[in-house]
């Protein structure tokens, strides 16, 4: 009986290392935090503008093929990864996106690696940033149909590479896979007022020694807000002719506040006249004037403004410019004004057309 008293002590300190053992273990493994971040700066680019900045805008848009212009738009989104703590080890990173919107083909839509600098306030179609199509980085791509919600990206190779310095962060472009197919998608931006969560955002889970701060108490959303702004279109004078100056106020308004306004005519944009902070909150109404000459023909005015909800509002009107209605005078004038048969005589002869609405061809 004595012998089998030291073989059970064995067997107990024994257990009693391996547990400990096990304690040790459990308590190396760092704990998994959750975190989620919103833009530094978001804004989207269009192939028909290419002088453009919409930088201010409450939603980002992404398409292809649109027939107004037959363009494209891409969206581009950074976030600041500077709050993670520097022992994180990322474990995965989606991008999220709430489509508000969405027009033309079930489509996918893919996640470039930004390579160069952009900013929020000046980048446009035509300085647009280098991607990582060009250098024939793997994009990641997801479904986007028409159907409004949240849609992912998964992310996480590209935060990783930004998190551990093997590559700049310049932040995300979204554009089509195929931009040769015609689809249209409105997304919100961190201009958007109404419930933030709808905003673009980055949710990242990482492993870490070090607990996260706490996060920041939620902002109260804003009313629901679902009444679209009222845009309206005049122009100036009637009976429109080809060296007439064309006056043109496009006014919108909004029961809560605008946030952006744009117009084109036959399909230019025309630049705002004045300043107007766009971001300033409680703008309830705003005109834009533009003034010009215009050829014969039909011209069409396309208005659209969005308040700071998302909501769009549009109008769409045109005018003629026509001809006084007289006809060309022609003059011939002949030098020498007579000649004799076979007398070799050169025979000079102008012909003059004139008329106040202008010679299309003579």
């Amino acid at each position: 009986m004595n012998k089998k008293i030291p073989l059970i002590l064995v067997l107990f300190f024994s257990i009693l290392l391996l547990v400990s053992n096990l304690r040790v273990q459990s308590t190396d493994a760092s704990p998994l935090y959750f975190v989620t971040l919103y833009p530094e700066k978001d804004t989207y680019i269009c192939s028909n503008a290419p002088s453009a900045n919409y930088g201010t805008q409450p939603i980002l848009e992404v398409g292809a093929e649109i027939p107004e212009f037959h363009g494209v738009c891409r969206t581009l989104v950074k976030f600041d990864l500077k709050d993670l703590p520097r022992d994180a080890v990322i474990k995965y990173a989606y991008l999220r996106l709430y489509l508000k919107e969405g027009k033309g083909a079930d489509t996918k839509v893919s996640v470039e690696r930004i390579m160069s600098d952009w900013n929020e306030n000046t980048v446009t179609w035509s300085n647009q940033p280098t991607h990582g199509r060009i250098f024939l980085v793997p994009p990641t791509v997801t479904d986007v149909s028409k159907t409004p919600g949240d849609y992912s990206w998964n992310v996480t190779s590209f935060v990783k590479g930004w998190f551990s310095g093997s590559y700049p962060n310049y932040g995300l472009m979204i554009m089509g896979l195929d931009e040769k197919v015609y689809f249209e998608y409105y997304f919100y931006s961190k201009e958007y007022y109404g419930y933030y969560r709808m905003q673009p955002r980055l949710e990242i889970a990482y492993e870490s020694a070090t607990p996260p701060s706490p996060p920041p108490p939620e902002p109260e959303p804003e009313p629901t807000d679902t009444t679209p702004p009222s845009v309206t279109i005049d122009y100036s004078p009637t009976g429109i002719r080809r060296d007439t100056l064309v006056t043109i106020i496009v006014t919108a308004r909004d029961n809560i506040g605008l946030q952006s306004l744009k117009v084109t005519v036959d399909g230019k944009i025309v630049p705002p006249e004045g300043p107007w902070s766009t971001s300033e909150r409680g703008i309830t109404q705003h005109s834009i004037v533009y003034k010009s000459t215009f050829d014969y023909g039909t011209h069409i005015i396309d208005a659209q403004a969005f308040d700071r909800s998302g909501n769009v509002g549009s109008a769409t009107k045109q005018f003629n410019v026509v001809g006084t209605g007289t006809s060309p005078v022609l003059t011939i004038n002949c030098n020498p004004s007579e000649v004799f048969p076979n007398d070799n005589s050169v025979l000079e002869c102008t012909v003059t057309a004139n008329d106040p609405d202008g010679i299309r061809y003579l």
